[in-house]
């Protein structure tokens, strides 16, 4: 895998004001979720289409709703099982990622002539917009020892098939498929896995969110060691490195996937850097 084809991905930090003190209904990205396409719909009915219809790998993904807590790393997501999620006044956010041109180009005017958003009975006052472009080209980890710390639910879908395992075939074949739509580079191939990573270790647990009132989703949460053979690092590293910016599997556009490279990238961390 040659590092010039690394993209910089663009992120976009949305900011509001919840204007009342409620609980939450149901996971935290998918209230994300609602608010950025009901805005999407507003400014470019073609490309909220185009999303919406799409049944390939979306160029696009978004976060939970975090709180904001002053630039420090004490920022949380909103937990919907809480009695009193949000209080009104507090500022919360979520980031949309994406390399889609056209979407790029639009979301700077998302918030423009809106007073007010919401979603399954929470309002909120848009309050700003931050952008931010990330180059991973020279973000290597230097050794053959990767460990994913999966902070929201994993799962994948083969077919009718259904996994809720960080099985590593599973893990690379669904990053490819996201570094091909999101760099528009096809040269990479699904190689052969067998030997090339496997799993040391792994501890951790399944977890279960509600999307809405008839989708519950499950999938794995929790700690998980590969190795990889040491002529593939390169081409691991740059996978995972994409990964923990878009999430991986089901659900990336409700905030699952989402996971730490232990000692190397963490979301807590990151959450500071928009």
């Amino acid at each position: 895998m040659s590092r010039s084809y690394f993209i910089n991905i663009k992120f976009f930090r949305v900011f509001l004001i919840a204007q009342s003190s409620k609980r939450t209904p149901y996971f935290s990205g998918q209230i994300a979720n609602k608010l950025f396409f009901d805005l999407l719909r507003e400014k470019s009915k073609s490309l909220f289409d185009s999303f919406r219809m799409s049944r390939g790998v979306l160029d696009l993904s978004i976060s939970q709703i975090y709180r904001w807590k002053c630039n420090t790393c004490k920022n949380s997501p909103i937990d919907y099982l809480k009695s009193k999620s949000l209080v009104k006044g507090e500022m919360v956010f979520f980031d949309v990622i994406t390399s889609n041109l056209e979407l790029i180009r639009l979301f700077p005017m998302f918030l423009q002539s809106i007073q007010i958003v919401s979603a399954y009975g929470l309002k909120f006052s848009p309050y700003q917009i931050n952008m931010k472009s990330f180059d991973l080209s020279d973000s290597i980890i230097e050794n053959s020892i990767f460990q994913l710390n999966f902070k929201s639910p994993l799962s994948f879908t083969q077919g009718k098939q259904y996994f809720k395992w960080p099985e590593p075939t599973n893990l690379i074949t669904n990053l490819i498929s996201l570094w091909k739509k999101w760099t528009n580079e096809n040269s990479l191939e699904v190689i052969d896995l067998q030997n090339k990573i496997w799993i040391e270790k792994a501890k951790g647990r399944l977890s279960t969110v509600r999307i809405n009132r008839k989708i519950i989703h499950q999938g794995w949460v929790g700690q998980v060691t590969y190795g990889v053979h040491e002529k593939y690092v390169d081409f691991i590293n740059s996978l995972f490195l994409l990964g923990f910016f878009t999430g991986v599997g089901r659900g990336r556009t409700v905030g699952l996937g989402r996971f730490d490279i232990i000692n190397h990238l963490f979301q807590s961390q990151f959450i500071t850097l928009v």
